[in-house]
Formats: structure tokens, sequence, C-alpha cells
């Protein structure tokens, strides 16, 4: 029956493409050589593309060709369009209508009146938006919202407990699992004694609007080199967590592999600080800064950083891919310049991960 369907010519085949759905064409692309390399035909997405339902087709600038878009870059758009679509209709949003939620906040049971004291809280949606995570960064300490119901799932670091000092600095970072399971990992660190902790907690989501949550990875350590005094942010992705830190001497990115608990230190000049962090494909990104000036967009694969024999290791050491990043003829970048990698993708058919980066740039006055 295989070899009948593959002595089809490549047209009729083409045809009959055109009118499949995306999940199937995705399913054929992976049967065989022959039929990948037909689903590679940069028309066939194209017409996908144009196909798309107004609900689901994505909302592209002006400035865009698509004409002049690749086979690569057709098959993303297409590609994410349905699967954010499908993810949408599978119940992550309630209903295509927008609706609202007010999160009503307060404050943990052993805190005083929040009228007395200056102070300044950031929050963030989770992934799948059932969860407003709220941080204080004055006072010290973390909360979860169940955005639904304005109740107060999880709060950290608990009263009592070894990290909850007011020497204490907190950040932290948030990974989904599935769509009712989130990854949050608190991390504080004592800039008296040094003393760094990661934490990861597990949030899981019911259809009666309940939440277990679950601490599964924990780890203590104090910098071997150098006592650090400052945490300054923190990102999780797959099993890394990666924490960026500093202390009068240096700057250092702490690096755990929460699975296998496993820890390495890559430390950095007293003149280099980090604007960014974000991991992917268990490769860390970053854009660095000099205190006297530019800027680099680099990467350090984190599985290459597991195999060196050492807890400790400078970044010069280190096998990096990076780039420098130049503003426009005409503007500079200050020292106090916002620089953020705002996207990274990785296509099916590449070797390259693209990384979106975002400068924010002073003129120099000329026209």
């Amino acid at each position: 029956m295989v070899n009948k369907l593959l002595d089809v010519p490549k047209d009729i085949l083409l045809n009959v493409l055109y009118v499949c759905r995306v999940k199937d064409i995705l399913a054929i692309e992976q049967t065989c050589s022959l039929l990948h390399d037909i689903v590679a035909t940069r028309h066939l997405w194209l017409v996908q593309l144009h196909s798309l339902e107004q609900a689901c087709a994505p909302d592209l600038p002006s400035y865009i060709d698509i004409e002049g878009l690749s086979y690569s870059d057709l098959r993303v758009l297409v590609v994410t369009a349905v699967r954010g679509y499908e993810t949408c209709k599978k119940g992550l949003l309630i209903s295509p209508e927008t609706k609202r939620h007010t999160v009503m906040v307060e404050t943990p049971l052993n805190s005083v009146n929040l009228s007395e004291h200056d102070d300044t809280f950031t929050a963030q949606l989770s992934p799948g938006g059932n969860y407003m995570i709220l941080e204080n960064r004055s006072r010290r300490y973390l909360q979860a919202f169940d955005v639904r119901s304005s109740r107060c799932v999880w709060t950290y670091p608990e009263a009592g407990s070894d990290n909850s000092s007011r020497n204490s600095m907190i950040n932290v970072a948030l990974e989904a699992c599935t769509s009712t399971s989130l990854l949050v990992h608190a991390a504080s660190m004592d800039f008296v004694s040094g003393t760094l902790t990661l934490e990861i907690f597990r949030f899981d989501y019911s259809e009666r609007h309940e939440t277990r949550v679950r601490k599964i990875a924990f780890f203590q350590s104090q910098s071997s080199r150098h006592r650090l005094s400052a945490l300054h942010n923190v990102c999780l992705g797959g099993d890394f967590v990666v924490a960026f830190t500093s202390s009068n001497l240096i700057r250092a990115v702490i690096v755990w592999n929460w699975c296998s608990e496993q820890m390495m230190e890559v430390t950095f000049g007293r003149n280099i600080g980090i604007k960014d962090l974000k991991i992917m494909r268990d490769h860390l990104f970053y854009v660095l800064y000099n205190l006297n000036g530019g800027y680099i967009l680099g990467s350090i694969s984190l599985r290459r950083l597991e195999g060196l024999a050492t807890s400790s290791v400078d970044l010069a050491d280190v096998n990096t891919c990076s780039l420098e990043l130049n503003p426009p003829a005409g503007f500079e970048l200050g020292g106090i310049s916002p620089v953020a990698l705002c996207g990274l993708f990785k296509s099916d058919r590449m070797s390259a991960i693209r990384a979106a980066v975002i400068l924010s740039v002073l003129s120099e006055g000329r026209r």
C-alpha cells in the first residue's frame, strides 16, 4: 500500500495535501524521507497559511512580505498559529470571549500594615493563566494566588524557615509542565553569610480549582571562591536553574541541574554585568555588558559545562558562542540602557537558534 502511494506523482500528492489539516500534514511528514521532502514544498505552506480561519490566522505586521518568506518561516507561522488556536480551544482560555479576573491580594498573616512601608511589588501571570505570582522585593517574600478564587495558595519563605531572614534577597522563575502543572523556582540569598538557597515547587491545578503544592528539589550552598552578597535574577528551563549573583569582587552565574543535583559556578570580572538570561534546549543565552561600554550576546552549552571536571570556572575558560551588539549609526547604548532577550526560536529543520534582542538606544543628536 505504501509503495503504491509513493508511486503517485508529486503534483497529485500535493493537491491532496493542500486540503489536509495541518496536524495530518505533520504526521505525513514523519512517515518517510520522500513524503518529508514533498511536505517541505514552500507552496504547500503558503496555501495552508492563506487557508487558515480568521480566528486562527497570525496577525502579521504590514511590512512583512509573505511572498518573500522561506519554507521554514511559513511552516513555523502556520504550525504556531494552529497549535496556539487548538490550545485555546482545549481550555487554557476559558472561552473565545475576553474575561477579566480581579485578584484580591492580601499580605501574609505575620506581616504588618502595608501602608506603613514603602513596598515594591512585581507581579507575573503564570503560563496557563492559573496563578498570579506576586513578589514583594522590599519585604522579601513571594506569594501565589489562584486567579479564579483570589485565594493565596503559597507563600515563600514560610514564617520561621531558615531563609525567612530580613537579610535575604529573593527571586522567582516559572515554567509550565503541562496545561495544569507549573514549576516554580524560588531563590533566596542571605547577603550576610553568602548562602544561596534554590528550591523547586510543583503546582498541580485540579478541575475543582484546587491547588496541590509540593517541594520537589532543594539546593543550598555558599560560593566556593568568594562570598556572594547579591541575587539579581534567575531563570528556569528543563533540568537547569540559573541564578545570577555578585559580590564586591566578582559576578557569578550559579548553574544547578535540579534533577542530577549537580552545581557549577561560572565567574565573570567585576566590570561585567548581565542584562538578561534565558534557557533553551539546554543552552544558556545571555546579554552581557561591560561597565566600560559594549554589549555581548552569547550562549553556553549547559551539558558541556556539566562535563567539566571542576565546580567553578571562569567565563574566559568556557567554550562560548558570542556576538557583539552594536547600535545603528547615530545612536549609542547608555550604561543603563534596557537590553532584553525577548524571544528564542529553533526550527525543527535548522541547527541554529534565532535570538531576538531588544536594545534601547540613545540618540546622539544627529539629523
